[in-house]
């Protein structure tokens, strides 16, 4: 099993993502085929979670609104 471990800025936009294995291991993202043709990377992307919320930084402090993902 691996995670994506994502590095933000203060606006909640990916600005570095990488792959960590099981073992630790930080690799770069593969992309699909798909994703390749389409030249679509999460580079940039908003810090999304399944809540319905995307992520900023409010006062030196992570908030969570709907209203962010615009």
């Amino acid at each position: 099993m691996s995670h994506i471990m994502v590095i933000v800025n203060e606006y909640g936009k990916v600005v570095d993502a990488k792959t960590v294995d099981s073992e630790g291991t930080i690799r770069d993202i593969e992309y699909g085929d798909e994703e390749k043709k389409a030249n679509k990377s999460i580079i940039g992307a908003k810090l999304y979670t399944p809540n319905g919320c995307c992520w900023r930084k409010v006062g030196g402090v992570w908030k969570c609104d709907p209203a962010y993902c615009t």
